[in-house]
This record gives structure tokens, C-alpha cells and sequence, in this order.
């Protein structure tokens, strides 16, 4: 319960007799108090419908309408969601780490984590510092139906994948590519890592995806 106080203030005022004749007179001030009563609601902050003017928690707190995965990168990201609920599911491009002696190739797996079909593909692969070079690139058993190119610009090796006959990387966990790198002759560690990932699902739509970066030694 709150209270707030206003005081009334007479500014100005005349009292005249029966001629018409000004009258002396005094004023006094007066007060009006003012109270609100109790404000019922849910008074946890932690709740979906926290209510901030609610003095009085009435036992209405609601601690599910809000959950969902809050997180824009994730398959299943709610929007309306104000609390994580732990559920957000991903797709996941990841790189194989692998150790390549000097003046020789190596293999490096470009795999995928995915509960959505994938109907095609598109991203670049970097090594830094630059101590590879792209050899060429090969489908896996994921990707068998798949036609694959890859080609290397300025250190990048931009690698694209879909299918003339409407076939899909179906649901599951594993190598989509392998790429042969050539190392040069220096010694070093690099760290491969990917950028300008665009998968598409059976109707040409884009699907999030995180990435993992993979490292040769």
C-alpha cells in the first residue's frame, strides 16, 4: 500500500461586506492524502509474466509459456522465447584436424551434424598462416549422388555441392567432402576455419549453421 500527500494552497480570494466594502481575511492551507491499495501479481523477476507494478504476489507466476531455445543460430530458435530451455538444435560444419609432413598431401574432412536434410552447399575454407595448398576435393558416402567443385582464390578454397537429380544429404553425422591439401615446406601449425556458409534446405531456403574450425600441424 503507498500514500502520497498534495497540499491545497488558497492563492487568492476577496470577502466584501453588504456596501461592498473589502473585508480582512486570512486563509489556511489544507491537505489531501491519497492511498492505493495493494497491487496483486507475479512479483518474480524470474517468471514469464513478471509484473514490475505488483506488490502482493498472488501465486499466478508462470515458469513455461516463455521457454524455448532463445538462440538465432539454432534449427529451432523460438522468437517469442524470453528464457533458454536448453533445447536448441544445430547444424554443424565442422573441420578435422590433421598432420601433414612437410612436402607431402593430406586429407581434411569437412563434416556435417544435421537433423534437417540438406539439399545443397556453399562455403570457403581458409588455412592461416598459409602453409597449404588446395589439391583437389572428393565426395563421401554422404554425398555420393552429390556433384562437388572446388577451386582456391587468394588462399581461400570455395567448395559447392548440390545434386541434378534432386538427392539430399539426408539427416545424420559425418564427412560431406574430403579435401587433399598439399603443404609447403615450411614448418608450422595452421588453423583451417570456414566462412560464407549458405546450406539450403529441399526448397531452396536457407538453414542456420554454426561452424567449427579444425587445425593442421
Amino acid at each position: 500500500e503507498s500514500e502520497s500527500v498534495v497540499e491545497l494552497d488558497m492563492l487568492e480570494f476577496y470577502l466584501g461586506d453588504e456596501l461592498g466594502y473589502l473585508m480582512p481575511a486570512f486563509s489556511e492551507n489544507g491537505t489531501v492524502t491519497i492511498t492505493t491499495g495493494p497491487v496483486s501479481g507475479c512479483t518474480d523477476e524470474n517468471a514469464c509474466n513478471y509484473n514490475s507494478s505488483a506488490t502482493v504476489d498472488d501465486g499466478s507466476c508462470d515458469y513455461e509459456s516463455c521457454l524455448g531455445c532463445t538462440d538465432s543460430d539454432a534449427t529451432n530458435y523460438n522468437p517469442d522465447a524470453t528464457i533458454d530451455d536448453g533445447s536448441c538444435n544445430y547444424i554443424v560444419l565442422s573441420v578435422s584436424d590433421a598432420t601433414i609432413g612437410l612436402g607431402e598431401q593430406g586429407v581434411i574432412e569437412i563434416s556435417l551434424e544435421n537433423e534437417t536434410p540438406v539439399a545443397g552447399f556453399q562455403f570457403n575454407i581458409s588455412d592461416n598462416p598459409d602453409l597449404l595448398s588446395y589439391f583437389s576435393v572428393q565426395i563421401t558416402d554422404r554425398t555420393g549422388a552429390f556433384n562437388i567443385s572446388a577451386n582456391e582464390i587468394d588462399n581461400e578454397v570455395i567448395v559447392l555441392g548440390f545434386s541434378f537429380t534432386g538427392d539430399v544429404i539426408a539427416s545424420g553425422s559425418g564427412p560431406i567432402v574430403n579435401i587433399t591439401y598439399a603443404s609447403s615446406n615450411q614448418i608450422g601449425e595452421s588453423e583451417l576455419s570456414l566462412s560464407n556458409i549458405t546450406l539450403s534446405d529441399t526448397n531452396g531456403q536457407g538453414l542456420p549453421v554454426v561452424s567449427e574450425n579444425g587445425n593442421v600441424i
